[in-house]
């Protein structure tokens, strides 16, 4: 699906900026529920989305390039905890906002009721694609805390996401929704992505039941339960296990293929961006 169409098709809805945002919709604990819906399911529920929410709009622009780099261990602990749908499981990532220059490590822990509790601190960009200084006591603190637990030991990148995200924000209620377009995952010479013609839809509210949800199921949209991370590695290693989501992954997705360029393929060609030896 083309970003531009996107963002057209947005365009009617009023501007909110980032400050205001944080402010009525923080949503650091939320209840997050993905959809992967079509252009036309889309194009059917857009008129309703810009009537009723604010679209973020930052120094002119609402279509956000962002880069996330995903951490694990040598042994995947994350990815099985997630696959293995355990209670106390978590993810961590350094994302970059290509379009205001932040970058941040960020930790997402499950809350044992399928809340999400989100930790983040900013980092230099050019700590981006690696283990940052500060993430290792960071996430020993936040998984001590919550889960009375150690943090594992071996951290290190190991999938490259890249996609263009556009976040609207509901005029009624504390609800966030994010719309993911151009998705692509980059692990080492491997490369998969998002199917054209869908875009990634994820609403994010106090209890999982917002205006958004209810439009999107209107036109046959139902939610899907994977995550990024997790998508993209068991569709850039065929050695990991895919199930629960073989059918789904089939479906949306395709890969995977080899890149060309490396662990570089969805740096998107900036100059000064350390490599990652994605594996």
């Amino acid at each position: 699906m083309s970003t531009d169409w996107v963002s057209d098709r947005l365009a009617e809805a009023a501007p909110i900026g980032l400050v205001e945002l944080d402010a009525v919709a923080a949503l650091q604990h939320r209840v997050d529920t993905k959809y992967l819906i079509t252009w036309q399911q889309l194009d059917q529920v857009a008129d309703d989305l810009t009537a009723t929410h604010r679209r973020l709009v930052i120094g002119g622009i609402s279509a956000f390039a962002y880069r996330s780099s995903y951490l694990d261990t040598s042994g995947r602990v994350c990815f099985h905890a997630h696959r293995q749908g355990r209670r106390l499981r978590f993810k961590v990532r350094t994302r970059c906002y290509d379009d205001t220059g932040l970058c941040r490590f960020e930790i997402k822990l499950k809350d044992g009721r399928s809340g999400t509790d989100k930790h983040a601190r900013t980092v230099p960009a050019t700590q981006f694609a690696t283990v940052p200084d500060l993430a290792l006591a960071f996430l020993s603190e936040v998984l001590a805390t919550r889960y009375g637990m150690a943090a594992p030991t071996g951290l290190a990148p190991r999938l490259l996401v890249s996609h263009h995200r556009h976040t609207l924000a509901a005029r009624s209620g504390a609800c966030r929704v994010t719309l993911d377009s151009g998705l692509r995952f980059t692990a080492g010479p491997v490369t998969a992505r998002l199917r054209d013609g869908l875009v990634l839809v994820e609403t994010k509210s106090a209890r999982g039941r917002s205006d958004a949800d209810s439009l999107l199921r209107r036109v046959g949209a139902r939610p899907v339960n994977v995550s990024k991370y997790c998508a993209g590695m068991a569709l850039t290693h065929p050695d990991l296990p895919d199930q629960p989501w073989r059918p789904l992954l089939r479906r949306y997705f395709t890969g995977p293929h080899p890149t060309g360029d490396g662990a570089m393929a969805g740096h998107h060609g900036q100059p000064g961006r350390p490599a990652a030896s994605y594996s």
